[in-house]
């Protein structure tokens, strides 16, 4: 089960992902929430939520969803930097490190109704 739409994706967490490549990440995203709750979430555990809570949890995948996206892109990238005439660009590829801890952000942000079964 997915825990947000393209709709509350594209509207309330302005994000850039089409909705095939949001249907992708969506699903690891949550199954990353799944595994961080302890729990697969079914409907009657979410409609059980408040409302401010059902919407950290839609905006929570959102956010795996562009930093599982921010990852695949750093991760296809097969140069990090290169110069031309004196023009320098250098790419920013995100480390395990980092995506371990910024994936680790962003699950601090499920609601307290979720994180109690950790």
């Amino acid at each position: 089960m997915n825990y947000a739409d393209h709709t509350y994706y594209k509207t309330s967490f302005l994000g850039s992902l089409d909705s095939q490549e949001f249907s992708r990440l969506c699903i690891e995203a949550s199954r990353i929430i799944d595994y961080n709750t302890n729990q697969d979430l079914t409907d009657d555990v979410i409609k059980s939520l408040s409302d401010r809570a059902q919407d950290r949890l839609k905006y929570t995948t959102c956010a795996l969803v562009d930093l599982l996206h921010q990852k695949e892109i750093s991760d296809s990238r097969n140069v990090a930097s290169y110069s031309i005439d004196g023009v320098s660009k250098t790419f920013n590829k995100i480390s395990d490190s980092d995506f371990k801890e910024k994936r680790k952000d962003i699950l601090n942000n499920l609601p307290d109704e979720l994180t109690c079964y950790v």
